[in-house]
């Protein structure tokens, strides 16, 4: 189970996979595997912002862009980071405030999987960017 739920992520956010057939993601990610190289996923998160993306409006602070520890898609229940703050297998290494200031914070997470029969490190490096910067979130991956 584990294995697919890596698979799934890597094909949505890596635009390295997103030409690759499955076969050649799988055939890379054992290669890593092999070699002891870790799972690397960086996720873009654009803030949910009701003063500038359009939206229909959602309330309680839920969708303030500028304000990510009560984001609908960062630091509400299910948001990005709560979501896997909230599980144990995961460990959260880091949460800091990148140079560029359209990107409020950054979080680091990790587990071990099996991958293979191999143990396989699996980081996730998640940005939280300012809701007002989402052609830029976007752009960026």
């Amino acid at each position: 189970m584990a294995a697919k739920y890596v698979i799934l992520c890597l094909l949505c956010i890596c635009p390295l996979f997103a030409h690759a057939g499955l076969e050649q993601v799988k055939a890379r990610m054992a290669e890593d595997a092999r070699r002891g190289k870790p799972f690397v996923a960086h996720v873009t998160v654009a803030l949910c912002d009701n003063a500038s993306q359009g939206i229909v409006p959602v309330g309680n602070g839920l969708c303030d862009g500028d304000a990510p520890s009560k984001n609908l898609y960062w630091g509400a229940l299910y948001g990005v980071k709560s979501y896997f703050a909230k599980h144990k297998e995961w460990l959260q290494l880091t949460a800091d405030k990148p140079a560029d200031t359209r990107i409020l914070e950054r979080v680091v997470f990790t587990r071990t999987l099996q991958y293979d029969g191999l143990p396989v490190s699996v980081y996730l490096v998640a940005d939280a960017w300012r809701g007002k910067y989402i052609r830029g979130a976007t752009q960026s991956y």
